[in-house]
């Protein structure tokens, strides 16, 4: 029942609240321990747990099983029945300790995808917090992952873009040059070095300034690893800078930075999207000598 599940997991697992959990916290790992070695059926059915949740369920007769444990977690399996069927025989017993090296393989490897999906997430926040483009690329160049930069100057397809899962500049002869890059960045194996790449400016259509892109091999993680396909295993990286983004530092972040007055900071900020002192005396309506 999904709602007793619920309040099992609100209510009952810590040691303070479920009898059985100091019990597996003290058992060997992989041990089966049953109810009936450690409470009686009077103590048991005194329990609010068992009230609770198993009274309400029907079950009564239950083991435990530490699958894993360490400082920072515990992974129990806890099997229950209706009381009428009576503990546990031989059989049952025997039935579940060839299941249990199984089930812990499962739970390790339901811990490391969990850790794994935590450090993924809070990469790419990190990435997607960054002013630049940056772009993941699998062995023959196809475009594996991108930052939320990358993507849109991917998607206004302005001199870069992407076609048929690689990238390409719309520029023939710049073509042949980020191609050129990208095939001796993902093609550099598992010792690259600064040859293995390089960089290229890549004209837009006017006003916009040219995007500057910088090709890097990546370290070819062990085969294997993760699980991933030869495919699917990031082997390169571009950097893409647009000069024309939206990426001047905001004048609270200035001001904390170099102490510096609102109209100090307005005018920095100015300069650093590339306004000239003339420039910026117009935009803050004060003269040059001012600025």
């Amino acid at each position: 029942d999904p709602a007793q599940l619920a309040l099992f997991s609100r209510r009952f697992t810590t040691p303070e609240n479920n009898p059985a959990i100091p019990v597996l916290l003290t058992s060997p790992v992989g041990r089966i321990t049953l109810q009936e070695e450690h409470f009686t059926p009077t103590q048991w059915e005194r329990t609010k747990i068992y009230n609770e949740v198993y009274r309400p369920a029907g079950v009564h007769a239950s083991l435990g099983v530490p699958l894993l444990r360490s400082e920072g977690y515990l992974v129990p399996l806890g099997v229950m029945r209706d009381r009428a069927r009576g503990s546990y025989d031989r059989w049952d017993l025997a039935a579940l300790a060839l299941l249990i090296p199984h089930l812990q393989s499962s739970a390790r490897t339901m811990l490391r995808l969990n850790v794994l999906d935590a450090l993924t997430g809070a990469l790419e926040q990190s990435w997607n917090r960054l002013a630049y483009g940056v772009i993941l690329l699998g062995p023959k160049g196809r475009i594996l992952w991108s930052n939320q930069a990358g993507e849109r100057v991917l998607s206004r397809n302005d001199g870069l873009g992407a076609r048929a899962g690689a990238l390409y500049a719309s520029i023939k002869g710049i073509n042949g040059k980020l191609q050129a890059l990208v095939g001796q960045a993902t093609s550099a194996g598992t010792s690259p070095s600064l040859a293995d790449g390089g960089v290229l400016s890549v004209p837009r259509c006017p006003p916009a300034r040219p995007l500057s892109l910088t090709v890097s091999p990546l370290r070819e993680a062990p085969s294997g690893t993760l699980g991933l396909s030869e495919a699917h295993r990031p082997v390169a990286v571009v950097f893409v800078s647009d000069p024309d983004a939206e990426d001047t530092p905001s004048s609270v972040l200035l001001r904390r930075l170099f102490d510096l007055t609102g109209r100090e900071a307005a005018l920095a900020g100015l300069l650093v999207r590339g306004l000239d002192p003339r420039e910026a005396s117009e935009e803050m309506g004060v003269s040059l000598t001012t600025v």
